[in-house]
């Protein structure tokens, strides 16, 4: 019998970028999420109030903070080596 975790859609429901947001926001990490031309658009910054580094833009708010996450994570990952 094989176990299997289950793990929240953090990209596709309000309740799961609520998740991504406070531990990104743990990790150093602001955001910004705005909509425009039929998309939506998310940035994490690593200074508070200063210019974001990190976009992701998808069709909805949440699959792009998830995305702009993932792109704020990798780079960490870079930085860090």
């Amino acid at each position: 019998v094989v176990s299997r975790k289950v793990y929240p859609a953090l990209g596709t429901t309000w309740q799961g970028v609520g998740m991504v947001i406070e531990a990104m926001a743990k990790r150093g990490w602001d955001v910004d999420i705005w909509s425009g031309k039929g998309e939506c658009n998310a940035e994490f910054s690593d200074l508070p109030g200063g210019r974001g580094i990190l976009a992701g833009d998808a069709p909805t708010a949440p699959h792009a903070v998830a995305l702009a996450a993932l792109s704020a994570l990798a780079q960490e990952m870079i930085s860090n080596g």
